[in-house]
């Protein structure tokens, strides 16, 4: 048995971070951004600089590595393509959005319309994201 393909993880965990980085801008900021705004000054909150910006993409960025790391650990147990790209989409998707979205929604921190869109908006981006990372990761 073979171990994982650390390269070919770096190179799909790539794409698969800059599609969700890309998504991610697309959403929050070219469509989303008046709302956010509006949400933050209603509630006191700061503003979102190009510090948090940078922070926000790299954390993003690395969400992709993860994701086709850990279709590349599923791979195993559940063959390889796009089912198993899914499911490793699926799990991100519920640790690293439904999960703190829920938190969010149940503490009432931002507003209920934004976070429910984020959340079905996060989970199509990941599973294309999955999709894409698993097409590129393969083992020799």
């Amino acid at each position: 048995m073979h171990g994982i393909d650390l390269k070919r993880v770096a190179l799909g965990g790539a794409a698969a971070g800059i599609i969700l980085d890309l998504g991610e801008y697309f959403l929050h900021v070219v469509l989303l951004e008046p709302s956010w705004e509006a949400a933050r000054q209603a509630r006191g909150i700061e503003g979102y600089g190009p510090g948090d910006a940078a922070i926000s993409a790299a954390m993003v960025f690395v969400l992709g590595l993860i994701l086709v790391w850990t279709y590349a650990g599923m791979r195993p147990r559940f063959g390889p393509g796009a089912k198993t790209a899914l499911r490793a989409g699926f799990l991100v998707w519920v640790l690293a959005w439904l999960w703190p979205f829920m938190v969010n929604l149940v503490w009432d921190f931002l507003p209920t319309e934004l976070l429910l869109l984020a959340m079905a908006w996060g989970f199509f981006e990941v599973m294309i994201a999955a999709l894409v990372g698993a097409r590129i990761y393969t083992e020799s």
